[in-house]
């Protein structure tokens, strides 16, 4: 058991470019380390990452000692971040390696919009596995569809600060082997139990549940996020099922049921879950969102319409809900409505894909689009990557040469959210 009057070790992984901008207020690892230093400074946690390796150290050999060692670990989450090879290749298969064997706790933070939900890495080994594993079913200080790039600098404030009070708890907390606390989100209102269970699914979950050993909610309920993520559905509402049974208040299990459900075709226990997270106090843009898809596959437009608007005033930056809400309003020949929250996702910082589904639905509906001036800043993050592939193949030193393929990568990846 670790010394408990020894520092616990905290590992923050990032991307460079998400600490290299002229802005101070958006140089994110220099942030969360200003608000973590009192905590240094009382000794009751230490601060690591790959900008404490000193001049002619073994950058690999440090870092890895310092994940091995990390109590909990921050990853500042961005587009970078996601493209980063070493972080997929060299940080997360040991870090999650860690979490369950050691219990070691894992915190995403989500500094840019990115491909968090979608994003998969393997492990222990980064390309054979066998086990796999989403960024989304860890527990975020804020939700994907706000990163801290959207908010103003008090919103972000409030969560580096609510991340550095998580921290306190869990590295003076005993570990607990082999659990990592994927995902959960304690609901804070205790209504009176009151359970929504999938009546097409009831006999099949005491069968379930019978032959499963004996879990917690929480092992339930990652467990469902797993089978999820891989589109098992059967198996997800079978955890997810055993999960509500052992914890009828926990509001994630509920809204992950009600979207298994929707994936499955099954609108009606879709919203029956959605309004039964929504009462537990799990009330997010993204299942006003989720449940505004359901009614709307219903046809009952009116409440997908009043959804969407709850979905928007929520968080107004995601390109998602205006997507959905523009092709209720084009499907109901609300022409202008449906340009409208089109030409909206087009003004947003989001996934290149997403704009492009807007220009294509834009299109089919006869709209002519003027060039923005993507073309221009794709034309120089391009230049900039030749520049630095030139400077790789000319530097010596080992150490310039790992911070050269870390902007390579940076810029391979803006390059990528511009669409090249």
């Amino acid at each position: 058991m670790p010394d408990p009057n020894v520092p616990r070790p905290v590992f923050i992984s990032y991307a460079h470019e998400d600490n290299e901008s002229s802005d101070r207020s958006k140089r994110w690892l220099d942030r969360l380390k200003q608000f973590l230093e009192p905590l240094v400074a009382q000794e009751e946690l230490t601060i690591c990452s790959d900008q404490d390796i000193g001049l002619g150290d073994d950058w690999h050999d440090h870092i890895q000692q310092h994940l091995d060692g990390a109590r909990a670990a921050v990853l500042l989450v961005s587009p970078a971040f996601l493209a980063s090879e070493y972080v997929r290749s060299s940080e997360l298969p040991v870090l999650l390696r860690n979490a369950k064997e050691r219990g070691v706790k894992i915190i995403p933070v989500i500094v840019r919009r990115c491909l968090f939900e979608e994003t998969k890495f393997k492990y222990p080994d980064p390309k054979t596995g066998p086990e796999e594993f989403t960024l989304a079913s860890l527990q975020a200080p804020n939700s994907p569809t706000k990163p801290l790039s959207g908010m103003t600098e008090d919103e972000q404030d409030e969560v580096l600060l609510k991340l550095a009070r998580g921290l306190i708890k869990l590295v003076t907390a005993k570990p607990e082997t082999g659990s990592s606390d994927r995902g959960q989100r304690a609901s804070e209102s205790t209504p009176s139990p009151k359970t929504t269970a999938s009546r097409k699914t009831r006999q099949r979950r005491a069968t379930s549940v019978a032959k499963q050993p004996a879990q917690t909610a929480t092992d339930s309920y990652n467990r469902g996020l797993r089978y999820l993520a891989d589109e098992n559905y059967d198996e997800a509402l079978d955890a997810l099922d055993q999960a509500i049974e052992l914890d009828p208040t926990l509001a994630l299990a509920h809204y992950n049921r009600g979207l298994t459900h929707y994936l499955m075709r099954n609108e009606d226990l879709a919203i029956e879950d959605f309004d039964r997270a929504l009462e537990l106090g799990f009330g997010d843009a993204i299942l006003f969102r989720q449940r505004a898809n359901a009614f709307s596959r219903k046809g009952d437009v009116a409440r997908a319409v009043a959804d969407y608007a709850q979905a928007i005033a929520l968080e107004p930056q995601d390109p998602l809900t205006y997507l959905n809400r523009g092709e209720v309003y084009e499907n109901t020949l609300q022409k202008k409505l449906a340009i409208a929250d089109y030409k909206t996702v087009l003004n947003l910082e989001c996934d290149p894909q997403l704009k492009e589904t807007a220009r294509t639905r834009l299109r089919a509906m006869g709209v002519k689009l003027v060039a923005s001036d993507a073309t221009l800043a794709l034309g120089i993050w391009q230049k900039k990557l030749a520049f630095l592939q030139a400077e790789e193949a000319r530097a010596a030193d080992a150490d310039q040469k790992f911070s050269i393929q870390q902007r390579i990568e940076e810029a391979k990846a803006k390059i990528q959210e511009l669409g090249g």
